[in-house]
């Protein structure tokens, strides 16, 4: 049998301990800037864009891993977590960026509750211009956030195994899409199109009406 201390170091940081000089820049880069410069609109934004790419990118490419391997069951918890999280975060985003156009001193919203996110952003956004680019489609996204709703309102389903009665999660959602498939490819192909809207519009905003 091999040593664990064969294995693990286990005297390393799980953060700074032993970065090469590159991966040292980036993470102090994390941590420092409150704001950075977007790779699609190459305009600055704040960090909440790094928390949203981070979360849809690292959904996607679990996606795209448990196409290639056996057990691709266990992935769907952290997929489907991993995307609600995202359109949470996109959603409060939205609406810091909308509370600021509209001047209305709101902090960000506290809750998960995406159905309530989405409401209020529809509403604000909607305030603007109702032909802005990307409005036509809110029927559909909505029609979407309200199917995830429905399988984990509190963004608790997919975290953990039982919920706050003691009741299996995976109960619950079978309950409710019955005979109904979680398809984690679908999703990916449904999340990006709605990543596509909304990130499009966060970046209008950002430029054209002076967002900061």
């Amino acid at each position: 049998m091999i040593e664990m201390n064969k294995m693990f170091d286990l005297t390393d940081s799980f953060f700074m301990s032993k970065l090469s000089e590159p991966k040292k820049g980036f993470a102090e880069f994390m941590l420092n800037h409150k704001a950075h410069v977007d790779p699609h609109s190459h305009i600055e934004v704040p960090n909440w864009t790094l928390y949203i790419e981070g979360y849809k990118n690292a959904a996607d490419c679990l996606v795209d891993c448990a196409a290639e391997v056996h057990e691709a069951d266990i992935l769907v918890y952290p997929i489907v977590f991993l995307y609600r999280h995202y359109i949470e975060l996109q959603l409060k985003d939205l609406l810091q960026i909308l509370y600021k156009y509209h001047n209305l001193s709101c902090e960000p919203p506290g809750h998960h509750y995406l159905v309530k996110l989405w409401c209020e952003f529809r509403t604000l956004m909607e305030r603007i211009d109702k032909s802005f680019w990307g409005i036509e489609h809110y029927d559909h996204i909505e029609a979407r956030i309200k199917e995830f709703d429905l399988i984990d309102k509190k963004s608790d389903s997919f975290r953990y195994p039982l919920d706050r009665k003691g009741n299996l999660s995976h109960d619950d959602i079978k309950e409710i899409i019955g005979d109904g498939m979680l398809n984690i490819f679908q999703m990916k192909r449904v999340i990006n199109s709605i990543y596509d809207i909304l990130q499009g519009q966060s970046e209008t905003l950002y430029r054209e009406y002076g967002v900061e």
